[in-house]
């Protein structure tokens, strides 16, 4: 886990006050231009599309890539 270093002590307290009770997610996601069945190619083991949406990789591909993507990013 990584920490964030503030210039001023007083400024982290100052924050770490304000704040302390919020909860945040970082959630990043892959926009793939390249279609799933390419990236099978010379694959020992083929993973499918669910299982990249897990890691946030969706296809351009899909008509619905916007609705997954929106659908992740504001799931509570």
């Amino acid at each position: 886990m990584r920490r964030l270093f503030f210039l001023s002590e007083g400024l982290r307290e100052t924050l770490r006050k304000q704040y302390e009770n919020w909860q945040v997610e970082v959630k990043g996601f892959v926009l793939s231009t390249t279609p799933h069945q390419e990236l099978q190619k010379g694959q020992a083991s083929i993973k499918s599309k669910e299982e990249y949406e897990k890691k946030n990789i969706l296809f351009l591909e899909d008509g619905n890539w916007a609705e997954k993507f929106f659908e992740k990013v504001l799931d509570t």
